[in-house]
């Protein structure tokens, strides 16, 4: 059985309307990818921050997949030095795009690039 979920929200209300569009950040880098997801470091248009873009692929047929669309739900009501924080949500056809406060860590660097 397929249930298709339909997903479509943001995680403020948007002061400028380039927030919850694709074409407002810039992918710089791929920085690793997952089985449904790949990461790359990116740059806000809007405000010239750099950014984490966690780019889900959608099944056409499938529809979000469920998982993403809980990464999301619990993500956008936590603030906490400890959690990476969601700054928006862009939803198309093809993709689902988190967009994630770029964080540094030399951990996260070594171990990225101890795996490839």
């Amino acid at each position: 059985t397929l249930i298709y979920f339909s997903f479509s929200f943001y995680v403020f209300q948007p002061t400028s309307p380039k927030f919850g569009k694709a074409d407002s950040y810039e992918k710089l880098e791929k920085l690793g990818e997952g089985s449904y997801a790949t990461v790359y470091k990116g740059k806000s248009k809007v405000n010239g921050k750099l950014v984490a873009l966690k780019v889900i692929r959608l099944q056409e047929e499938e529809g979000t997949p469920f998982t993403a669309i809980r990464e999301a739900s619990l993500l956008k009501g936590l603030k906490h030095a400890n959690i990476v924080l969601l700054h928006d949500i862009i939803h198309t056809k093809e993709t689902l795009t988190l967009v994630f406060e770029f964080v540094v860590s030399l951990y996260i660097f070594f171990f990225l690039h101890s795996i490839t």
